[in-house]
């Protein structure tokens, strides 16, 4: 996502604290991310979940991230390719 200042921002929203700040100790302590943030999203009505955004927001951070998660496609354009593949 590309914030105000126009830089890209990797960022992964959960209703889960355990799991975020879980999240939080892999990428800084397994990875060694140091531009990590766990923000909390406060319902913005009663009866709606209490979000949690982890961010991570530094440059050379989301090199590492692009470099060791994403370096095939995921989600659906893995399964666009899939469905592609079996028109074939």
């Amino acid at each position: 996502e590309n914030s105000n200042n126009g830089k890209i921002n990797i960022y992964i929203i959960t209703a889960s604290l355990d799991f975020a700040n879980w999240l939080v100790k892999v990428l800084k302590e397994r990875l060694f991310l140091q531009g990590v943030s766990l923000n909390v999203k406060k319902p913005a009505r009663e009866g709606e979940a209490i979000l949690y955004k982890v961010e991570i927001f530094r440059e050379r951070d989301i090199k590492k991230i692009m470099a060791l998660v994403y370096d095939e496609p995921f989600g659906m354009n893995r399964k666009f390719a899939k469905i592609d593949a079996q028109r074939l």
